[in-house]
């Protein structure tokens, strides 16, 4: 099971954050390099967050932060610690481009074995051509996956000023 809980106060001096997730996967049938059955065991994951975020409006540039602390449990428990960043550069009306640098931090060690935190490395575009429209494209180099290219669009159709309806497309 997959829980996320957030929540974004925004203040004069910029909008501050705090977050959770949770992922649990259940309990699985332990054995040994024999194959032999041994206890059972629980494994989770969990990552408590504290974000910032503000416009520099002297430099026109949309920055934030995450400070993460990780928790990760397989039969021993582990834990680490992270900083996300984020920026988003409006270039006119229409076109915006963003930097996303994720998961850097200490690594995670489970008895003898270290483990290093997925860095990720997002470059994203979006471009709104007519009011309601907005066309995404986006590269993410994961430290430990192969480069991925993402592909968007959604249109918003407001009824009225209380009721809007929204599309979404992606690859």
């Amino acid at each position: 099971s997959y829980n996320w809980l957030s929540y974004v106060h925004p203040t004069k001096i910029g909008n501050f954050g705090a977050g959770v997730q949770y992922v649990s996967y259940g309990t699985l049938k332990g054995t040994d390099e024999d194959g032999n059955t041994i206890e059972n065991f629980s494994p989770v994951d969990m990552a408590l967050t504290i974000s910032y975020g503000r416009k520099m409006s002297g430099i026109g540039i949309n920055l934030g932060v995450n400070i993460k602390y990780i928790y990760s449990k397989i039969k021993e428990t582990s834990t680490a610690f992270a900083v996300d960043f984020g920026a988003i550069k409006p270039i006119n009306e229409k076109l915006n481009i963003g930097l996303v640098v994720q998961n850097f931090g200490t690594t995670l060690k489970y008895i003898t074995e270290e483990c290093s935190l997925p860095l990720n490395i997002k470059i994203g575009t979006a471009y709104k051509p007519i009011n309601n429209l907005i066309l995404v494209l986006d590269t993410t180099l994961p430290s430990d996956n192969e480069l991925r290219i993402g592909l968007g669009g959604e249109y918003n159709y407001k009824i009225n000023n209380a009721i809007g309806i929204s599309s979404r497309i992606g690859y």
